[in-house]
């Protein structure tokens, strides 16, 4: 499926901003997605980085830690939110909080799979709690998918990205660990049900050396929100923001952050992209 940035139409006019959140940096992935694609939108940009990673938590506290981001966000007057993480949006089914629209990167991310075929040796990588969970695999049978599915929990992968060992032998050592037997069933698709594990696509490409298709929920998470009742912002006076805040401190995350977000794109309609500690327990 091809998607083109949105064009909007004057009475599509609301400047408040989408927030999106994660438990960390991986949801930047999709903001970097949504942000290409929703090129005229202000993000508020929320990492829990000092509760990382959810997806060795309980179900009870994956939600709760979920339901204060979204009040976090709520106070910042978003007018939508996207939940960027796979282990939350599998203990947070609802579609809205507190009357506003919530969107998570699962439905979007099974209808990608579904895009590339219905017979195809699916792999699935992702947290603990995701893997847990079945999510992917109920949905994918629920839409038809036929094909053998093969999943894995990956759980130093989220410790890995945070750090910023995205290449290299020690990568590469862990990679090994737990993905040999989905390169040894030869798998045609790899689902990343994890938004930080785009970051390890050029790692994972050579690890299996073979095509192999890495299915994310980018594009197809866009199209809901442009589908939704979400006003979007039609103002293009306006200088558009992306405002970055995590629980922990900032500077931890800002090189890797920056890199991430880096494209022609971003950096000509956000020139200034704004970082900020949020104390998430107070509020």
């Amino acid at each position: 499926m091809n998607v083109t940035p949105t064009t909007y139409q004057e009475d599509q006019k609301d400047p408040r901003p989408i927030g999106v959140f994660d438990s960390g940096v991986g949801g930047l992935t999709v903001l970097k997605g949504l942000v290409e694609l929703l090129p005229y939108e202000n993000w508020i940009y929320l990492g829990d980085t000092a509760r990382l990673p959810f997806g060795t938590k309980s179900p009870e506290t994956i939600k709760n830690y979920t339901k204060q981001n979204l009040k976090f966000l709520a106070q910042r007057n978003c007018k939508a939110f996207v939940i960027a993480c796979n282990s939350a949006s599998t203990q947070f089914s609802e579609h809205s909080f507190e009357n506003i629209p919530v969107f998570n990167v699962i439905d979007p991310g099974v209808e990608a799979a579904i895009d590339k075929g219905l017979n195809l040796k699916m792999g699935i990588i992702g947290t603990k709690a995701t893997i847990k969970s079945r999510i992917y695999e109920n949905k994918l049978k629920t839409k038809n998918f036929k094909g053998p599915i093969y999943s894995e929990a990956c759980p130093l992968f989220v410790p890995i990205v945070e750090e910023g060992l995205l290449e290299g032998p020690i990568c590469q050592l862990i990679i090994d660990k737990y993905l040999k037997n989905l390169k040894k069933e030869k798998i045609e698709a790899l689902i990343l049900a994890c938004t930080h594990y785009p970051l390890l696509k050029k790692s994972l490409r050579e690890y299996f050396d073979y095509h192999l298709e890495f299915i994310s929920s980018e594009k197809f998470l866009a199209e809901a929100i442009t589908k939704s009742h979400v006003k979007l912002n039609g103002n293009f006076s306006k200088t558009q923001s992306i405002q970055i805040l995590t629980t922990d401190d900032y500077k931890n995350v800002e090189e890797l952050a920056k890199n991430i977000l880096s494209s022609n794109s971003i950096s000509k309609t956000f020139p200034q992209i704004n970082f900020e500690t949020a104390d998430l327990i107070k509020n």
